[in-house]
């Protein structure tokens, strides 16, 4: 009986091992699948930042600003990127839009000229508060319209969005 219990004793104890080791093995495999999730997001980004700084002339920092607010806002940044290449943002609410420019998407695209050089503090803030205000519209027409090209075709068409420097 004693070597019975022993033996039963063994075996829960290698059962249990082995639930122990398959959860550490299930918690090693998430940890790296997060991580390869981690660095797609990473790589994606790099490619993403390269190819507006070549695109639009921004710089590196500022492209990766972009990218970052229009991640937190749940935009995609490819479209965020966009957006700023074409001049295509929120206008603060002390900045008129010229009644010829409202839904123009057919102008040069080159980059603000707020997004050049670092700003000023109270500049920093004016320029987050617009990229914000615009992905926060665009994110919002993405979930009223049925494509996304009629999102953005309502966006552009906002009055208080207009090209600017």
């Amino acid at each position: 009986m004693a070597a019975e219990n022993s033996a039963r004793e063994a075996l829960d104890r290698y059962r249990r091992g082995a639930e122990e080791r398959g959860e550490a093995a299930a918690c090693l495999l998430e940890r790296v699948r997060r991580l390869g999730e981690l660095e797609g997001r990473r790589r994606r980004r790099a490619e993403l930042v390269e190819r507006a700084v070549r695109a639009s002339g921004l710089e590196w920092e500022e492209a990766e600003e972009v990218y970052d607010l229009a991640d937190e806002e749940g935009v995609d940044p490819a479209l965020a990127l966009e957006l700023v290449h074409c001049r295509m943002l929120v206008l603060g609410p002390r900045e008129a839009v010229p009644t010829e420019l409202r839904g123009n998407t057919q102008l040069e695209a080159t980059p603000p000229e707020w997004l050049s050089g670092p700003p000023p503090a109270q500049a920093q803030a004016r320029r987050e508060r617009r990229l914000r205000g615009s992905f926060r519209r665009l994110r919002r027409l993405l979930e009223e319209c049925p494509t996304e090209e009629a999102a953005l075709v309502a966006y552009a068409e906002e009055p208080d969005v207009a090209p600017h420097d």
